[in-house]
């Protein structure tokens, strides 16, 4: 919050793009781009700078695609991840598709069909996990959801896959622990 402060100079500035802890933008220096450079932290910025370069370009492509289909970005990003779930919830059994809507109505609290990190915090309270807001913000982010405030169902549905692999390799951890023991 207050690198976005310092970024957007208190938030009299658009900003766009990636910047550093300390608000400063990232940059591509092209004068540096032919240079062979042998330093780790001026290669790293490089890197870093093809990175923000790509994102910046993929933000634009998304804009004008949202434009074009007269929608704001919210809405075509709601419709694109809406098709990725139904391919998701094709492969999956009916069980599944049950258990799916069951934990999503479980997390959310006011039944308006989205939550976010306040009631995901709340109930895994409920359920003996304390958890603060903060921390659900960033299980949330690290499960790849667009928006931690705003979790509709298709974003819900397209964090499954990825629950059930690290459940795989949680299962085959222990299935290993147990083994060196014996």
């Amino acid at each position: 919050m207050n690198a976005h402060r310092r970024a957007s100079v208190a938030g009299t500035r658009q900003i766009g793009g990636l910047y550093f802890d300390n608000g400063k933008r990232l940059e591509d220096h092209a004068r540096t781009a032919d240079v062979k450079v042998t330093s780790a932290e001026v290669q790293q910025e490089q890197h870093l700078a093809r990175i923000a370069r790509t994102y910046n370009a993929q933000q634009q492509r998304r804009h004008k695609r949202s434009e074009r289909a007269h929608k704001t970005q919210e809405q075509w990003e709601d419709e694109e991840v809406g098709k990725k779930s139904k391919a998701i919830l094709e492969k999956a059994s009916e069980h599944d598709k049950v258990l799916f809507n069951e934990l999503f109505d479980f997390f959310d609290v006011d039944k308006d069909r989205t939550w976010g990190t306040i009631e995901f915090a709340q109930r895994m309270t409920d359920v003996g996990c304390n958890t603060s807001v903060e921390s659900a913000a960033n299980l949330l982010y690290f499960a790849g959801v667009r928006d931690v405030d705003r979790v509709t169902y298709d974003d819900f549905i397209q964090m499954m896959p990825k629950l059930k692999a690290f459940r795989r390799l949680l299962e085959k951890d222990a299935m290993r622990a147990f083994a060196d023991r014996d």
